[in-house]
């Protein structure tokens, strides 16, 4: 352990003298705290996060629409159909939307049956200041809805 201590000490010392560290220093002070070596990315992984996108928007267009699912994020309603069909791919912005939308439905079904989630969504809520969790997430992320979901998944209602 004093051996890390020393090697991430100098690799910090270093950086902050705007020297530069080898990555040799670095990768054996990761090696140490994992036990394991540096995890790689294979050149083809951005077909994997198309793919993941593309399965993301059409789960969601199932359960919503790609009507709705263009309202709630936001875009031309014919964009979710192409982002679905892959013919384009969704911007960075819109993929993090999908995201966390997908999580939210994925945390409401933990403890709602999926006829309910679209009612808890369209519903006035206590926790979240009495409005709709859907237009909560629209306008302040998935970070404003997360209270109200904490409530409903240990049961506290108001």
């Amino acid at each position: 352990m004093a051996v890390l201590q020393r090697n991430l000490q100098g690799i910090t010392q270093r950086l902050s003298l705007g020297q530069e560290v080898s990555m040799t220093g670095v990768n054996k002070a990761k090696k140490m705290v994992t036990g394991r070596r540096s995890i790689k990315i294979k050149a083809d992984a951005d077909g994997i996060y198309m793919v993941n996108a593309q399965m993301r928007t059409k789960k969601l267009a199932a359960i919503f629409g790609n009507n709705s699912l263009a309202r709630i994020i936001q875009v031309n309603q014919s964009q979710t159909s192409r982002w679905s069909e892959g013919d384009e791919q969704a911007s960075v912005i819109n993929q993090q939307k999908l995201i966390d939308l997908d999580y939210i439905i994925d945390q409401l079904s933990l403890t709602l049956y999926p006829d309910q989630i679209e009612q808890w969504l369209q519903n006035p809520n206590a926790h979240i200041g009495g409005a709709c969790p859907i237009n909560v997430f629209q306008v302040n992320g998935l970070a404003a809805v997360l209270p109200a979901i904490s409530a409903l998944s240990t049961g506290a209602f108001a």
